[in-house]
């Protein structure tokens, strides 16, 4: 098997897993069919069950039919024995005796018909199971086939497995020597910069005086820029200050109005009652539904106030933002 996948499967130096169509499509066919002869297996097993439930059904039916007719023979011959002993004597109770038959008579119609259905329940049941296991070994044949030819695709998946397992060891091994290598590139170029970094420094030594010089200048134009910023830094402070004091206002004022809004709103609902009971007997008369209008008015209520809520919402949140951005300039400020 192992030669058979270096010849087939192993391409330019590369295990290949690539399948063409009709070895795919073979494999596809393959597995379906083995899934049908499951499933044709468990409908098998499944029918055998109804089966099983309908004869036993059947046979508790005709054990009380049994049971019916054993005491109405028994009944009618008590009623004989006692009839043909004392006519006269016994006739009220060879009457009971009679009348006792014939509830049980019909009884046994009843258990009969009931038996009837139970018997089609199990001629259906019986007849389905037949079919199923006829179709099952018409399909059972292929089975062994299927499976050894399932066994051989999945004995070459492994044989492509570790051969790629294989493969890989080895390219990891060839890696991990490019990688040493790379090191020690790194090592040779890091002693080179070392070599250079002290010829820089001796260069430095001569040229120190004017590196002063330049980094005196530069820390005095940096404490110049240091003012700049300081005072650009208060100027956007105290406006910002300023807008969160607007901001505090606008939210107290928000706060009220809610409140406003609330009061209203109650009041709004006590004039829609009081409204709608004027409105209801109106729109009976001409033949509407009062609650259906009140519904629709109900409804553009609710979209007006959605909408509202979210113009509210939204200006609520640039609040929150520009409240947000205050807090963290003062914690900047505060740092430097």
């Amino acid at each position: 098997d192992k030669e058979r996948v270096l010849s087939t499967r192993v391409v330019g130096g590369t295990v290949s897993g690539y399948k063409h169509k009709e070895e795919l499509s073979e494999a596809l066919e393959r597995r379906a069919a083995l899934k049908y002869i499951g499933q044709r297996k468990d409908d098998v097993t499944r029918r055998g069950h109804v089966l099983k439930e309908a004869e036993a059904a059947v046979k508790q039916k005709q054990g009380h039919v049994d049971v019916v007719e054993e005491k109405i023979r028994n009944m009618a011959e008590e009623a004989n024995a006692l009839d043909a002993t004392d006519h006269f004597g016994n006739r009220d109770r060879v009457n009971a005796i009679r009348r006792r038959v014939e509830t049980l008579r019909l009884k046994r119609e009843d258990e009969l018909r009931e038996l009837h259905g139970e018997g089609e329940v199990e001629y259906f049941a019986r007849r389905e199971y037949n079919n199923a296991l006829i179709e099952l070994r018409r399909v059972e044949e292929l089975e062994p086939q299927l499976i050894a030819d399932e066994k051989a695709a999945m004995e070459e998946g492994k044989i492509i497995a570790e051969m790629r397992a294989t493969q890989e060891t080895k390219s990891a091994v060839r890696f991990e020597k490019l990688v040493r290598a790379r090191e020690q590139v790194a090592v040779e170029q890091h002693a080179l910069d070392q070599e250079k970094t002290l010829e820089f420094a001796e260069r430095a030594k001569v040229g120190r005086v004017a590196a002063i010089k330049r980094v005196k200048e530069s820390r005095e134009r940096r404490q110049e820029s240091e003012q700049l910023f300081d005072g650009k830094q208060r100027e956007d402070y105290e406006k910002r200050a300023a807008a969160l004091s607007e901001l505090k206002r606008n939210m107290d004022a928000a706060a009220d109005k809610i409140q406003g809004q609330n009061a209203q709103r109650a009041k709004r609902s006590k004039a829609i009652e009081v409204k709608r009971a004027a409105e209801k007997s109106e729109i009976l008369a001409a033949g509407g539904n009062p609650y259906a209008v009140w519904r629709q008015q109900d409804k553009e209520r609710e979209l007006k106030q959605k909408e509202e809520n979210r113009k509210s919402k939204m200006k609520a949140q640039e609040n929150a933002l520009l409240k947000q951005i205050m807090e963290e300039d003062e914690k900047r400020r505060v740092r430097l």
